[in-house]
């Protein structure tokens, strides 16, 4: 069994960030731009607190799910 043939455990974010920003750079601008806001106003708080408990990262990896692992092209 050859180690290329394998698909490596984590996905390669720094690659599919750096796709993103190259394909949509002001969508990713607006995303970060957001999210800054909203982590640096009030709303932060209870923001960080959801994603910090169970329920929320159930929800963050129902979410992230799907961009990380895309379906696959149809033809």
């Amino acid at each position: 069994m050859s180690t290329a043939a394998t698909k490596p455990a984590a996905p390669d974010l720094l690659g599919l960030l750096r796709h993103e920003v190259t394909v949509h750079p002001y969508r990713t601008v607006a995303i970060a731009a957001g999210l800054g806001y909203l982590l640096g106003t009030r709303l932060g708080g209870p923001l960080v607190s959801l994603v910090g408990s169970r329920a929320g990262l159930s929800l963050a990896s129902s979410l992230l799910g799907p961009l990380l692992h895309p379906p696959a092209e149809r033809e």
